[in-house]
């Protein structure tokens, strides 16, 4: 009897064993489902951030894409403008360099005018002179007041070589003013216009300057401020680039770390679970012996 009572208790107690081993089983499963959805969750939420983020931060660098690309285009518009005013300039520069040339021949033609003003005023003082004889010839053949009639003669001819060579000169000095005359009002003629158009150019390109210079100066100043908008906005995107690769590194960390834990969780629990499982195997092996045992005694008592 005490056997029987014995072999009962062996059983019941390998009963509840086996029942215990099924139920820390169905826990066990049951918890790694439960770890697998909220870290599953976790990395989905975390994925979704990520996502949102890398999104975020696209969208912000074509922005400053082509915010970039605005200002590339903007500054070689400038210097294009720029360089077309340099050019306007230089070429206003070599024109009054030019009209600076022709008004310092213009003046030296003036200083040979005014000398030849003065020769032509010393063959008037000589004219003079010689008018003035030939008046008093006029006066002294109107009132006979010749002595004999070589002194009449004399005075004659000299008055006839006198003007035979006055009219010569005044024929090519005629000639000669008349043609420094046209050639002079050619000259001032065309100076002036030329002067008058250097004149209207230089007003034009000073005030072209002055607006393109206006208008860069405010473009200038946007561009700074949005150049230095656009750099903290680099910087909130380099501060935010770091985060996420701080985010991302320890979401690398965590799933190491947790790959790690698990792992470990797992070997020792399959650890327990063979040992759990020998001593099962053990006390079904003492159950079988004890089995054997009553088989035996049964037979016996037969």
């Amino acid at each position: 009897m005490s056997s029987n009572e014995d072999l009962k208790i062996k059983d019941e107690g390998i009963r509840s064993n086996l029942l215990r081993l099924i139920e820390l089983k169905t826990e066990l499963l049951d918890l790694e489902s439960l770890k697998t959805q909220h870290n599953f969750i976790k990395n989905s939420n975390r994925l979704e951030s990520l996502k949102k983020l890398e999104a975020y931060h696209d969208k912000k660098l074509q922005t400053f894409k082509s915010r970039i690309l605005f200002f590339e285009n903007y500054l070689i518009n400038n210097i294009n403008k720029v360089k077309s005013s340099m050019r306007t300039a230089n070429s206003n520069r070599l024109l009054y360099q030019e009209m600076s040339e022709k008004k310092e021949k213009l003046k030296d033609e003036i200083e040979n005018l005014k000398n030849e003003t003065d020769k032509l005023k010393l063959k008037l003082d000589k004219y003079s002179k010689h008018f003035e004889f030939i008046q008093e010839s006029l006066s002294l053949f109107s009132t006979h007041q010749f002595a004999d009639l070589s002194q009449i003669l004399n005075r004659h001819n000299s008055l006839k070589l006198m003007l035979d060579e006055n009219q010569l000169s005044l024929d090519l000095c005629s000639d000669h003013l008349i043609n420094l005359r046209s050639d002079l009002k050619g000259s001032i003629r065309g100076h002036s216009d030329e002067l008058l158009y250097m004149y209207e150019s230089k007003s034009k390109t000073e005030s072209e300057l002055k607006q393109i210079l206006q208008i860069t100066s405010v473009k200038n100043e946007l561009n700074a401020k949005n150049f230095d908008q656009s750099i903290d906005r680099l910087k909130e995107l380099d501060l935010i680039v770091n985060s996420i690769n701080n985010l991302y590194n320890m979401t690398n960390r965590f799933c190491k770390f947790y790959n790690k834990n698990r792992s470990i969780t797992i070997r020792n629990q399959v650890k327990d679970a063979k040992s759990m499982k020998q001593a099962i195997f053990d006390r079904l092996d003492i159950l079988k012996e004890n089995l054997d045992y009553l088989n035996e005694v049964s037979s016996f008592s037969k």
